[in-house]
């Protein structure tokens, strides 16, 4: 299963650096500097760098997930890859798994340095600096999760399903009162300390990240599984 998992995550790599949807991340890495950088409101410069953490955990990491990750099987039966490897020894969870490891480090790599570079901007303080980071590793994670799991799903209509989940779905039910704790982007303002609940502490709000997106990667995986007996 590793080993399988490391080849798949290489490949996806390569794909990654080859694709143009590497172009559209960068893009969206400038949001948060941009933010970071607009003339400050009453709080000055927590006002700026509060708004780059914003603009980081609801666009650049839901927005860059579902543009590389949602056509993560649709991709392999359009190109018949996906036959050639069920039809050899191969761990079939292993197919999602690598495109994870593929991506979800990429994209807290580009969240970090985005962040690093609008709290130089906005002279924002390192244990703020420290918090959104980690919000934006737990939450690159989870959007990754959330997409793979939409496009085991329904590899046909990932990219509009991971788009409505991703970004629609997290932005509205973030205003819904207890509905809202059923999203990894209320969770991870809360570990960001964007926003407090006295009914949450950082903790329970990292844990919570975690389950979600260890459900939405379990319903990639049986999934695939399906495909697998399906194709079989």
């Amino acid at each position: 299963m590793i080993r399988a998992t490391l080849i798949c995550a290489r490949l996806n790599i390569r794909r990654l650096l080859r694709g143009r949807s590497a172009w559209l991340v960068l893009l969206l890495m400038l949001m948060p500097i941009l933010a970071s950088a607009w003339p400050a409101g009453a709080g000055g410069a927590q006002d700026r760098f509060a708004a780059a953490v914003e603009s980081v955990l609801r666009f650049l990491i839901n927005l860059s997930a579902a543009v590389l990750l949602a056509g993560a099987v649709r991709d392999e039966l359009e190109g018949k890859t996906y036959a050639y490897l069920w039809s050899r020894p191969f761990a079939r969870p292993a197919l999602l798994l690598g495109k994870l490891v593929a991506v979800a480090p990429s994209l807290a790599v580009v969240s970090t340095l985005s962040l690093v570079v609008a709290a130089l901007i906005s002279d924002a303080p390192l244990t703020a600096l420290l918090r959104s980071i980690g919000a934006a590793a737990l939450a690159s994670v989870a959007a990754s999760a959330v997409a793979l799991g939409v496009a085991a799903a329904w590899p046909r209509h990932a990219m509009s399903l991971a788009l409505f989940v991703l970004v629609l779905v997290e932005q509205v039910a973030w205003f819904i009162p207890k509905a809202n704790q059923a999203t990894v982007l209320f969770h991870s303002r809360v570990v960001a300390g964007l926003s407090t609940d006295p009914e949450l502490g950082v903790a329970s709000s990292a844990l919570t990240i975690g389950v979600l997106a260890a459900a939405w990667l379990s319903l990639g995986i049986m999934r695939v599984m399906g495909h697998e007996e399906t194709s079989g």
